[in-house]
């Protein structure tokens, strides 16, 4: 018999570094546009769809969404929402296939488009007027963000709707950031 089998076995182990390549190529179309995947809360998915949603429906499609996402083992994001409080994020490609499926089974309206409300085309006055709201809430959000990599996506958001904003107020001018230099030439050279 071990007489030695009750103390314990105390052989110092290290972990290898994680190989540099491997993080990159984890990472490395994370800065794509393309590799962003927009999530959505089942009532905001919901909401987009021009239908009066009784509670038993709302249920079903939650319910096959939350399975769906646990099958396929989803990160378990969340948000806050002003009436039911924190609340839980999906794909929205994935929410698209969950309803596309039971539509058809439960006679809901099909699915028009990405965001029908949004793929309407805007006057750039109603665009401008919007960026400058989006722009004046984001900045009350930078100034009490405690994270910083929240700050930092707060700032690429205001850049992006800065240079939005921009191109739109050109194209509004018809180029109006060409005709003001040259404007400025013909009044020196009249000096």
């Amino acid at each position: 018999m071990n007489q030695n089998r009750n103390i314990p076995h105390t052989q110092s182990f290290q972990a290898p570094p994680p190989s540099v390549s491997a993080q990159e190529h984890d990472y490395q179309y994370m800065d794509q546009p393309d590799m962003i995947v927009e999530h959505r809360t089942i009532p905001g998915f919901l909401r987009r769809i021009s239908h009066r949603w009784h509670m038993a429906d709302i249920n079903r499609f939650g319910d096959q969404v939350g399975r769906a996402a646990q099958a396929m083992h989803l990160a378990y994001m969340t948000t806050t929402d002003s009436s039911l409080g924190v609340i839980r994020c999906f794909p929205v490609p994935m929410m698209n296939r969950v309803y596309e499926i039971m539509a058809l089974q439960m006679n809901w309206p099909p699915l028009t488009g990405p965001d029908s409300a949004l793929a309407a085309p805007k006057s750039p006055r109603e665009t401008t007027k919007a960026n400058q709201r989006v722009v004046q809430h984001l900045r009350a959000l930078l100034d009490s963000a405690s994270d910083i990599e929240v700050a930092r996506s707060i700032a690429v958001v205001l850049d992006y709707v800065g240079k939005d904003s921009e191109r739109i107020r050109t194209e509004e001018n018809g180029d109006g950031a060409q005709q003001a230099p040259a404007a400025a030439a013909t009044a020196g050279a009249a000096k």
